[in-house]
Parts: C-alpha cells; sequence; structure tokens
C-alpha cells in the first residue's frame, strides 16, 4: 500500500484505488466508529438524491445534517431547536447554540 499526496493524500492498493479500511492496515491509525455511523445517513441521503443543484443547497444541506445530528446526540428535540432558530433569526436575535451545555 502507498500514500500518493498528489491525489489527495489517500492510501492506495496497487491498482492506485483509494482504500477506504486504512485503519485496519495501518498502525497507528485510529478507527472512529462514532465518526462514521454519524456520516452515514448523510452519505446515504447524498448517494440516493443525487446531491443538489447549488453551492447554496449544498449549504443547507450541511447546516440542516448537522442540527439533526447535533440534536439527535443531545437528546434535544429537533423541531424546537429549529423554531428557535428561524425566530431568533426574523428578530436578529442570537441564534441557539449547537453546542451542548455540557461540553
Amino acid at each position: 500500500m502507498r500514500v500518493d499526496e498528489d491525489r489527495g493524500g489517500l492510501p492506495r492498493d496497487a491498482k492506485g484505488r483509494a482504500v477506504a479500511s486504512t485503519f485496519a492496515k495501518v498502525e497507528g491509525v485510529d478507527p472512529n466508529y462514532a465518526a462514521e455511523r454519524a456520516l452515514r445517513y448523510a452519505v446515504c441521503r447524498r448517494k440516493t438524491n443525487f446531491g443538489t443543484e447549488s453551492a447554496a443547497g449544498s449549504r443547507f444541506v450541511e447546516r440542516i445534517q448537522t442540527s439533526i445530528e447535533s440534536c439527535r446526540r443531545q437528546s434535544r428535540d429537533l423541531l424546537g431547536f429549529l423554531i428557535e432558530a428561524v425566530s431568533a433569526h426574523r428578530s436578529s436575535g442570537t441564534p441557539p447554540s449547537l453546542v451542548s451545555a455540557e461540553a
């Protein structure tokens, strides 16, 4: 296996394909299963819905997915969070934070 700096620094196999399971083969690279699970829904959604048509659409999807996952991990009400965020935006107030109070 080799790392090709010109192609994003990803480990490559003998045929030049990116190797996704680097952590299983390279000592010192820790797997991050929680992060992979958190991204799974967003990745599957993007692949099945063929992405977005604009940069603004991409930013919206990124932000809503972040809100969904953050609220889920904190056991917060997503709809309540979104209502607070939109209300704060409309009244030029301070938006709610996605950062947990425990962090």
